[in-house]
């Protein structure tokens, strides 16, 4: 052990990023999602360090070996000596210097699961839905449209085991479903098959999803165009029943998933029932007209009918208004009645 190379992160680092991979592909690249800074550097490229702060979280254990500088894959094993962290090369004709490590050198990151559900739930406007399958690698992170089709993340690293999930998956299951992966390198054409005999489908991270500088994922398609498979079916044309079935699922869409004012009811509200413009709607309530544009967005995938068609049922929906309203205004005067009618008696 007496050549030794001091300089391991950015010797390391200027030599594994020649050819980085895509971001999603990298995570493809490790067996449980796990390794240390430099390797993930190598497989996520530039975008290292913006997943690492975004999606990676420091393991408690630490690392048993480390990736050669020299982008041959092979891994130096970490020894410790009277001097320090040192690894060494491992490799049947050994040729490459001892590299002298420091303790951050040998820090394991994994990914943070959980965090990336919650991103691509946000991305994708998934409802959250958090669901262990006892399944490696593999996750529901949420549920789409009103008819809660469940949304998957699988991250593989092998082939073998990637089948064996879909299998399983698709036999549990047994019906429609959304699957995200990193690729779609592991799918061949007995997979797609499987996927089809339950009308699931996969879709790649790679393809619909873009990683920004600040950490923040964003579609590249409208949701509600990338699952138009998924969607509810068209309603009725009863303009009553239409009428009623919206106005559940806009109520039922606020309690699932609050958002800032306006809310998707006051949007509703304003838009389809009373009339205002989307300009007119965030003048009102003070905020961007593409707020506004994008909840009357989600309140047309979610319904299954244009909010300009919903414009036309304003009568029946302002019934149904009336309706709530008369039914909470009964709840809260009959404690009183009763209050009162005893107090007259003592």
């Amino acid at each position: 052990m007496d050549r030794i190379c001091p300089t391991l992160p950015n010797r390391m680092r200027g030599m594994i990023t020649e050819n980085p991979a895509n971001t999603w592909e990298g995570l493809e690249r490790t067996s449980g999602q796990v390794a240390t800074f430099a390797a993930w550097e190598r497989w996520l490229g530039t975008d290292a360090a913006v997943f690492h702060q975004a999606f990676l979280r420091r393991s408690p254990v630490a690392a048993l070996s480390v990736p050669c500088p020299r982008g041959c894959g092979c891994e130096h094993a970490v020894i410790g000596t009277p001097e320090g962290l040192v690894a060494v090369c491992c490799c049947p004709e050994w040729n490459c210097d001892n590299l002298a490590l420091q303790p951050e050198d040998v820090v394991l990151w994994e990914l943070n699961l959980p965090r990336l559900g919650r991103a691509l739930c946000e991305a994708l406007q998934l409802q959250p839905r958090s669901a262990g399958l006892a399944l490696p690698g593999t996750t529901q992170i949420g549920a789409w449209s009103t008819n809660s089709v469940p949304v998957l993340l699988t991250i593989q690293s092998e082939q073998q085991k990637f089948n064996a999930v879909l299998a399983e998956l698709c036999a549990r299951i047994a019906r429609p479903f959304i699957l995200l992966s990193p690729a779609t390198r592991f799918l061949t054409a007995s997979g797609q098959q499987i996927l089809s005999g339950v009308r699931a489908e996969l879709f790649a991270l790679k393809e619909i999803i873009s990683l920004l500088p600040g950490g923040r994922l964003q579609a590249r398609k409208s949701p509600g165009e990338l699952f138009k498979a998924f969607n509810p079916e068209p309603m009725a044309d009863d303009p009553g029943e239409v009428a009623r079935k919206a106005f559940a699922i806009v109520q039922q869409l606020d309690t699932e998933q609050p958002l800032k004012p306006p809310t998707l009811v006051t949007v509703f509200r304003r838009y389809c029932m009373d009339g205002l413009s989307a300009g007119q709607i965030a003048g009102k309530y003070n905020c961007s007209k593409p707020t506004v544009l994008r909840r009357l967005e989600k309140i047309r995938q979610r319904t299954g009918v244009a909010p300009q068609k919903l414009r036309s049922f304003s009568p029946h929906l302002q019934q149904l208004e009336s309706r709530v309203a008369d039914s909470r205004a009964r709840k809260i005067y009959r404690p009183n009645l009763i209050e009162e009618t005893e107090g007259e008696e003592a």
